[in-house]
């Protein structure tokens, strides 16, 4: 392989595949990974991950707060010191992987599925504000990694809607926020896939 193809990924698309567009906590998410390659490559390994990230804005007060604006999110090394104004959290990552290693011809076209469950207890998609005055946004998305053997990996992310199982404990500003959140996520969502 000449030095310069080293430094580029495979010419190769990967799309992800959904069965719907919205999930509550709880659910499973079954789904597909499409690759179509252009050239022959190695693949170490193909694998799927639920992701959770919070992003907080202004300063974090309390972690409290309802279902939907409470911080699922581990602080670490953060823990202890003075909060700054704007904390990226991962809530939630779980790879699994969808095939192990692999010789890709050039022309090849296969699926790969998967299955996934999104956690129960953590909290569902959200943007908005948070009782102590603080500015949240919460996403959930499937990344997929196809790693190439001496070569930059292949990735894709496609960020999906979770709502909550049970939208009693929200007041009617957080039901109409996070339904204002789903709406905008499916609309960026759409656009990215296109």
């Amino acid at each position: 392989m000449g030095f310069f193809k080293s430094l580029s990924p495979p010419k190769a698309n990967i799309t992800i595949e959904l069965g719907k567009a919205e999930y509550a906590l709880g659910d499973t998410v079954e789904g597909s990974v499409l690759l179509i390659s252009q050239e022959a490559f190695d693949v170490q390994e193909i694998r799927v991950d639920l992701i959770g990230r919070e992003r907080i804005k202004g300063t974090l007060l309390d972690f409290s707060g309802d279902p939907q604006t409470r911080i699922y999110g581990q602080l670490g090394a953060q823990a202890g010191t003075a909060r700054p104004t704007q904390m990226d959290l991962l809530m939630h990552s779980n790879p699994i992987p969808v095939s192990g290693a692999a010789k890709i011809p050039s022309g090849y076209d296969g699926k790969f599925q998967f299955r996934v469950s999104i956690p129960p207890h953590l909290g569902p998609s959200y943007q908005g504000g948070r009782q102590d005055g603080s500015w949240m946004q919460r996403v959930w998305m499937i990344k997929v990694i196809v790693a190439i053997a001496g070569r930059p990996d292949l990735e894709l992310v496609k960020e999906i809607r979770v709502m909550s199982s049970n939208l009693e404990g929200l007041d009617k500003g957080g039901a109409a926020a996070a339904a204002t959140v789903a709406s905008a996520s499916a609309a960026a969502t759409g656009e990215a896939a296109q």
